[in-house]
């Protein structure tokens, strides 16, 4: 398979076959917050997106080039976590140096894009399935632009769902939760999901 294709089979896993947030539930609280406000959506995004990249290139140099053994799980969240933390500082600092003005409206976005189980537990997807640079940087690129559409689908039923024409028992987050889990149905029939008791 030629790397060009590679890349695109993984852009089109990342975002919508196995899309972190409907298959796994990763990022869900965040997802369904941002969905509150469509206002935040484009912001959150960008910024998910960004961290989910950029923590994704350099993950795959600390991943590979790291000495391997039996302590490797107890060690490699601790140095994810060191990444997101140093690129959260870093992005912080660049902010108030060159968006001085507009750095009280941008940081709440960077606090809770860095840390949060959508970007954590797609640098861990990341390592399973990818294994060079580019592997990493578009997986991490449409990883973010997923949650970015998980996020919108979500957003548009909001109101729908949180009407006064839903049945009280169902209203809100019932509701919300059954309509993500048609959708994370529907990403499952893209790519097949084999039973576990062997039909």
């Amino acid at each position: 398979m030629s790397i060009f294709l590679r890349l695109v089979e993984i852009a089109f896993i990342s975002m919508i076959a196995e899309n972190a947030v409907f298959t796994r539930s990763i990022g869900m609280s965040t997802a369904l917050m941002v969905a509150k406000k469509r206002s935040r959506l484009l912001g959150f995004g960008i910024c998910i997106t960004y961290m989910t990249t950029i923590t994704g290139i350099i993950d795959y140099f600390l991943f590979y080039y790291l000495p391997k053994g039996e302590y490797e799980p107890l060690y490699m969240p601790i140095v994810f976590i060191a990444v997101l933390s140093l690129i959260y500082i870093i992005t912080l600092l660049m902010l108030w140096k060159f968006k001085y003005d507009t750095f009280d409206g941008l940081k709440k976005y960077v606090h809770i894009s860095a840390f949060n189980c959508a970007v954590f537990g797609i640098l861990f997807l990341s390592v399973d399935k990818c294994t060079s640079p580019a592997d990493f940087a578009v997986f991490g690129l449409f990883s973010g632009l997923g949650f970015m559409a998980a996020a919108y689908m979500t957003a548009i039923v909001y109101d729908k769902l949180y009407s006064d024409e839903m049945p009280a028992f169902f209203r809100g987050f019932p509701a919300l939760l059954i309509y993500n889990g048609i959708l994370a149905m529907a990403c499952y029939g893209l790519t097949g999901h084999q039973l576990t008791y062997g039909i």
